[in-house]
């Protein structure tokens, strides 16, 4: 098994390499920057230990890396959050978080789209399940409305207060009805 370190690793990554050692041969490139790493220092003499693994200075070309992809990172960063997509991009969070604070406002603005999207679907199938148990009559109807003018509005707080207000209003009418 190759395992390539590119960064500065823990000691619970430390402990899993040990436990791959035991079952196989674990052969592990390091960079000569990582290698001489004063945090390394003593997870490298531990990994040393084990006969079965083997550490090899990876000494690859030098330069200047290939350019991101700022616009695949920015829709990555609207879906997933920012060590997420870190590790599937294996880049560091820092370089990430860059493009994530230039790009802040259009992604948390796309964010909340989704999660308003979402919150308008979920409302929708709570009405029509009310429709359906006979459950939605005149008032809930306007608490509805009023709910519908608070999402557009991106008015979370008071969108909550009135999804509350339909909740317990419907409790109470399924309590009388028992």
């Amino acid at each position: 098994m190759i395992i390539d370190l590119n960064k500065v690793i823990s000691w619970k990554d430390v402990e899993k390499i040990i436990e791959m050692a035991k079952k196989d041969i674990v052969v592990i490139r390091i960079p000569p920057g990582t290698y001489r790493n004063k945090k390394m220092k003593y997870k490298i003499e531990a990994l040393k230990e084990i006969p079965t693994i083997f550490i090899a200075i990876n000494r690859k070309e030098r330069g200047r890396k290939p350019e991101l992809d700022v616009d695949k990172i920015i829709e990555m960063l609207k879906e997933k959050s920012l060590t997420e997509v870190a590790e599937l991009l294996e880049i560091p969070e820092t370089t990430l978080y860059y493009h994530f604070d230039k790009h802040r406002e259009e992604i948390e603005k796309e964010r909340l789209e989704r999660k308003m999207d979402e919150f308008e679907r979920l409302m929708w199938a709570y009405k029509e399940m009310l429709v359906e148990k006979g459950l939605y009559d005149a008032y809930v109807e306007s608490l509805f409305a009023e709910l519908e003018m608070c999402i557009r509005n991106k008015n979370l707080e008071k969108a909550k207060k009135i999804l509350v207000e339909i909740i317990s209003y419907v409790n109470a009418h399924l309590d009388d009805e028992e």
